[in-house]
């Protein structure tokens, strides 16, 4: 038997007391950070307050149905362009469970698993997400980092300085606030057995990895904001001292026409 599993990042927050209200299917659990339900159907949703939202065994048109009202309670206008990954679970008694590339095979059904395997996958959703506008900051220093090596100097000046480093500080402030992410829940402390689940899901995503790239990507960004910066401040320190001395020029032309004249 197999289940299909889907999540989707939606936003860079969902505001989970929002969606605890509208939405009406059965709480198994519920966190302050999260929400997890099973359907009358039997499929699962887990909802994360970073922005995932996971489906088990849920069909692809209440998935779509549980996804437009989302959008609608936030007001997100579309989700085209959102990180999205999809699994399989595979559940056979005969079989060891496993942790696979996009495939997880268990030996039974059990709800304490399947939060487990969706807890994973919210974070995978969250770190793809945060991956992809890392890199797309680290592209547009690469821009500007050429212009440093082929003009030998940055287009990069007041008002659009303080912009782009506005936005690498926003992408620093939301990492850091959703931390958390990487906490384990007391539930996997607790059972030996998800915790194993756990970190075999954690090693197989790359968890730990693809944070630390994330890291090293805002730290090369940030190292170049800061040399941007300088320069900048540099070329408007130039620009005041070439002021200064052309209206002390002016001073000196002006007092020497004027003695000529007497």
């Amino acid at each position: 038997m197999e289940k299909l599993v889907f999540g989707l990042h939606v936003n860079s927050n969902i505001n989970i007391e929002i969606i605890k209200k509208s939405l009406l299917f059965e709480l198994v659990r519920e966190e302050p950070t999260e929400l997890f339900y099973m359907t009358e159907a039997g499929g699962y949703i887990f909802i994360a307050n970073y922005g995932s939202v996971v489906f088990v065994d849920v069909e692809q048109d209440k998935q779509t149905l549980i996804l437009r009202s989302i959008h609608n309670l936030l007001e997100i206008k579309s989700t085209s362009d959102f990180q999205s990954e999809k699994y399989t679970i595979e559940i056979d008694s005969k079989k060891q469970r496993r942790v696979l590339f996009n495939k997880i095979i268990l030996t039974s059904y059990e709800v304490d698993n399947i939060y487990t395997i969706m807890f994973s996958i919210a974070q995978s959703i969250a770190l793809g997400y945060y991956s992809s506008r890392s890199e797309h900051l680290l592209e547009e220093t690469r821009v500007y980092t050429t212009q440093l090596e082929t003009k030998g100097k940055v287009d990069l000046k007041g008002r659009q300085l303080i912009q782009y480093i506005g936005k690498a500080l926003n992408l620093k402030n939301q990492i850091a606030r959703n931390l958390y992410i990487f906490d384990t829940p007391q539930l996997m402390w607790e059972e030996q057995s998800l915790d194993q689940l756990h970190t075999a899901l954690t090693r197989e995503l790359d968890i730990t990895l693809r944070y630390r790239y994330i890291q090293e990507n805002l730290g090369i960004v940030q190292e170049n904001l800061e040399l941007f910066k300088d320069l900048s401040q540099h070329s408007h320190s130039a620009q005041l001292e070439w002021i200064i001395i052309i209206l002390i020029l002016i001073e000196v032309v002006d007092l020497f026409v004027t003695k000529l004249i007497r």
